[in-house]
């Protein structure tokens, strides 16, 4: 076995031992020795894959990441404007909401700068660029113009973000209140690009 294929076996077991750490006992309360007592290695062994901090941006990441893989090539969802978006977001809202502890870490860790994930930044660029065809195809009759579709694809996904990290640090379980949230705050910010108003829900009203 080369060398590189034992670095990547060895970073994912830690992984693994951290994701099962993190999910069983919390973030605060995992510790690098622990993880390290779990895969039989030392600290340092752990270490060179990432501080605590740095393991937590690469579990979630890899969640992340087979979200992603599952999604590459699936045609657009068609339907009301609203409905579309809230469909390209769903599975992002439901990772955050099932791991919502950690999503506020993770969320506090990216804002500290002190560690990057490019899978997120991947991620947002896809996610923005998904946002930009589904408000330019105007599948419901209603699309932006062509020159707002760009400002108004990350104005979408900024709003996103901030429900997002905002609903995670609602503790309990964030997910009905995120969609709830996006369901209120979009339409008003949607409504004066689209050309044509399109059979959605009423402002602040849940069509469940």
């Amino acid at each position: 076995m080369s060398r590189a294929r034992q670095r990547e076996e060895t970073r994912a077991r830690i992984l693994e031992a951290a994701r099962r750490r993190f999910l069983g006992d919390g973030f605060e309360a995992t510790t690098v020795r622990a993880i390290a007592a779990d895969v039989g290695m030392s600290v340092g062994s752990v270490m060179a894959v990432g501080d605590k901090r740095a393991l937590l941006v690469a579990v979630l990441d890899a969640e992340i990441q087979q979200i992603q893989d599952a999604r590459a090539g699936r045609p657009l969802p068609t339907g009301p404007v609203l409905e579309q978006i809230l469909h390209l977001l769903a599975p992002f809202l439901e990772l955050f909401s099932a791991h919502a502890p950690l999503a506020r870490e993770y969320g506090a860790v990216l804002m500290g700068a002190a560690h990057r994930s490019d899978v997120f930044g991947a991620l947002g660029e896809a996610l923005r660029r998904e946002l930009g065809e589904v408000l330019r195809a105007g599948d419901d009759g209603s699309a932006a113009a062509p020159a707002a579709v760009e400002d108004l694809a990350d104005a979408v996904y900024f709003t996103y973000l901030g429900v997002l990290f905002a609903g995670a640090a609602r503790g309990g379980d964030p997910g009905p209140g995120m969609e709830a949230d996006l369901r209120r705050v979009l339409p008003p910010l949607l409504a004066p690009t689209l050309s044509a108003v399109d059979d959605q829900a009423p402002v602040g009203k849940d069509r469940r």
